[in-house]
């Protein structure tokens, strides 16, 4: 969801489970099976603000960095998006389960 996706990138989350770059196992295994799940969460937009302060960008930056994401995702849902507070939003989520098989030395 593009969305999401902005979402993502203003809590500084990023984007690197994707889809089209599975993990690189490396030569000692098969190329890797997928099974994808996808589901969804319903949070409010200060829940979502809240989720935010709970990742790695958050929780290493300086107060002056924090205070922009903070002023980013609340700007982005509420001026952007055009959420009301407290209105229920479906966050899309999808959980990829990489499958790998070691290749047996002979």
């Amino acid at each position: 969801e593009p969305w999401v996706l902005r979402l993502s990138r203003i809590m500084r989350s990023g984007d690197v489970a994707r889809l089209s770059r599975p993990p690189n196992m490396g030569a000692d295994f098969t190329s890797p099976q997928v099974r994808v799940h996808e589901w969804s969460c319903a949070m409010t937009p200060e829940e979502i603000c809240e989720l935010g302060t709970t990742r790695a960008s958050w929780l290493r930056a300086r107060p002056e960095g924090r205070a922009w994401m903070r002023a980013n995702m609340r700007w982005y849902l509420y001026q952007h998006l055009g959420l009301q507070p407290g209105q229920i939003v479906q966050i899309p989520y999808h959980t990829y389960a990489w499958k790998f098989h070691r290749i047996s030395a002979h």
